[in-house]
């Protein structure tokens, strides 16, 4: 509660009134523009809000003061309104407010952004009366002159506005030509300007229309909508063009700076193709017009054009886009599907089947179609540019070109992955195509059972068995604080998949000669076409297990990335846990090749002693 003493010194105040400091006031208004010459934007705007039916711009250059002229036919304005005009922050409009394009009231002060803004003149008829008034610097307090003019011309309203450039008068006019296309051209109005000669004669030059087709513009297919989303309403047009998402507020251009086909999924799509014009009363904008106060609203705004309006206007594109003489219209088309695969390939959505991608053979497969493909096969192949005529009838899986329209190439790397082979590698090294299931002979099939750790590598404990090697490796006391360190790999130790194939250069056909093995994606495929491996397999004839050890010892030697985490003493003590326990598995083995066996495995244990007593396992466990 007040008390009495309070109440008086806030009755004097009120009688005092608030003092404000004007001149700073219009300066941070003007500040509000961030370029001086979109006053000429908030007078054609304020002409339109008239009901203008035309304006027309033209300028003067005398010594370095330019003189712009802007005519318009609107309702003009009475003594009242021109004295309303030149208070700030009134703005007084005739018929709906929600149809008005100025409505701060500071519009009329742009001109003030100006650098040198040095003279202002008014002269305005409601055509009953008219009023000629002139000053010099809005931004200054300087006195405004206010007469009346007889007789009263027709209605309308003619401003000059005065400023000191360097400028040629053809630059001056030509920046605020661009500033009226970029803004207002979509505005339904006869609007003119006058574009000098460069030659300095103001009185040639030519008359440009700035007049463009909201729906059609520079588009060759468009469609339009007209939504209300939560009580808001929108006029939203969806086109193939310039990839740009404007926003509009009664047909004046705002912004750019907001994506809104994924505004609410919190990142920027870029669709190559696809252009968004957004125009709507229900955004509220700060005094410059650069952006939107209520951006909340852009959420479930971009909602509704993704997931409903895009696939109706993919719909509508479908018969142009099967038409075989669409040409460049086509490419623009498959470009904007392409992107739309790229943020969102979900096989739900409609622009995932659409042929866009191009196989080598000239036929084109949609994303889903593509991935049908390779669910059944497990490859997708990337063709090579420098391997034209290339026959690629025998490879196991698609085929596509390097020739793929927009980002078709990342969209395909970043859907399918590890099943991509580029054979645009100068050294890529592949299965032979079908090699996932190659034919092997009986020997190489021994080979490949014998690939891999022992099962008791995974198992790492001290284990009595009937074997007097079982006993004396797994109980050996310089081996326990190896067994324990080794325990924590052995899910990465089971990840790892063995196996054989004949490995090819990128042509397909081509044994390479170059490579043991491949390893990808924790799987290590041994080459059977190479000498090495060769001699691998045919000692596996005889020693199956010292075969698969050898081929496991040589790639976990030659490859770092293999269990790239262990150190290279812990990889080496991986490898003689894995040869005790072959030499233990071996000297239990039956048949006429048991004695031969026993002998090399005792030979093995022999080795594999003197290996723990070379590398001094006691001192370094």
């Amino acid at each position: 509660m007040l008390n009495n003493k309070q109440l008086l010194d806030i009755k004097k105040q009120a009688e005092k009134g608030i003092r404000v400091d004007t001149q700073k006031l219009k300066k941070d208004s003007c500040a509000q523009f961030r370029d001086y010459n979109e006053w000429l934007r908030e007078y054609v705007n304020n002409a339109y809000d008239a009901g203008a039916t035309e304006c027309l711009i033209h300028g003067q250059k005398d010594g370095d003061i330019v003189s712009v002229f802007v005519r318009d036919n609107g309702r003009g304005m009475n003594r009242q309104r021109v004295l309303d005009f030149f208070t700030l922050y009134r703005s007084r409009k005739d018929g709906d407010p929600s149809q008005t394009i100025g409505r701060h009231g500071i519009g009329k002060i742009s001109v003030a952004a100006i650098p040198d803004q040095c003279g202002f003149k008014m002269i305005t008829s409601d055509g009953s009366e008219a009023w000629q008034t002139e000053t010099g610097s809005l931004l200054d307090d300087a006195n405004i002159t206010l007469q009346r003019v007889e007789p009263v011309p027709e209605s309308g309203t003619t401003f000059c506005i005065q400023f000191i450039t360097k400028k040629s008068l053809a630059k001056v006019m030509k920046e605020l030509e661009q500033v009226l296309y970029t803004y207002v051209r979509y505005l339904k109005m006869e609007i003119r300007i006058f574009l000098p000669d460069e030659s300095e004669k103001q009185s040639s030059g030519t008359w440009r229309y700035i007049a463009a087709d909201w729906e059609l513009d520079n588009a060759s297919i468009f469609k339009s909508y007209v939504i209300d989303l939560n009580g808001n309403f929108y006029e939203i047009v969806l086109s193939i063009g310039k990839a740009e998402h404007g926003i509009y507020q009664n047909r004046v251009f705002i912004t750019n700076n907001y994506n809104l086909l994924s505004h609410d999924l919190g990142q920027a799509w870029f669709i190559p193709g696809l252009c968004i014009r957004v125009d709507s009363p229900d955004f509220e904008l700060p005094f410059g017009r650069h952006c939107l106060c209520n951006e909340e609203i852009l959420g479930p705004l971009s909602k509704v054009i993704r997931t409903k309006l895009l696939p109706d206007f993919l719909l509508q594109l479908k018969p142009y886009f099967e038409r075989s003489d669409a040409g460049q219209g086509v490419e623009d088309i498959e470009e904007m599907v392409v992107g739309l695969c790229f943020y969102h390939p979900d096989y739900t959505q409609l622009w995932t089947h659409w042929p866009v991608y191009r196989l080598v053979d000239g036929i084109r497969a949609s994303l889903k179609e593509l991935r049908k493909q390779v669910s059944a096969n497990g490859k997708i192949y990337i063709a090579s540019e420098d391997e034209v005529g290339a026959d690629y009838s025998f490879f196991d899986g698609p085929v596509v070109s390097s020739d793929q329209i927009g980002n078709g190439l990342q969209v395909i790397e970043q859907v399918f992955g590890a099943a991509t082979i580029n054979l645009r590698q100068q050294d890529l090294v592949m299965e032979t195509p079908g090699g996932s299931k190659p034919n092997l002979s009986d020997l190489e099939k021994r080979f490949a059972r014998a690939l891999g750790f022992h099962p008791r590598v995974f198992d790492l404990e001290p284990k009595d068995d009937n074997t007097e090697t079982g006993r004396s490796f797994m109980n050996e006391p310089r081996l326990q604080g190896l067994i324990k360190e080794q325990s924590k790999a052995k899910q990465d130790l089971e990840s790892i998949n063995w196996r054989v194939s004949h490995l090819v250069e990128r042509d397909g056909k081509t044994p390479c000669l170059r490579h043991r093995y491949l390893y990808k994606d924790d799987e290590v495929v041994l080459n059977l076409y190479h000498p090495d491996i060769k001699k691998l397999v045919k000692l596996a004839e005889h020693q199956p297990s010292l075969a698969g050890h050898w081929a496991i010892a040589m790639c976990l030697t030659e490859d770092s990335h293999i269990l790239s985490h262990l150190s290279a003493e812990s990889r080496e003590d991986i490898l003689l846990l894995d040869a005790m326990s072959k030499l233990s598995e071996g000297s239990r083995s039956e048949g006429p090749e048991r004695k031969e066996k026993t002998n090399a495995n005792r030979e093995m244990w022999n080795f594999i002693r003197n290996a723990m007593d070379r590398h001094s396992l006691t001192n370094k466990r």
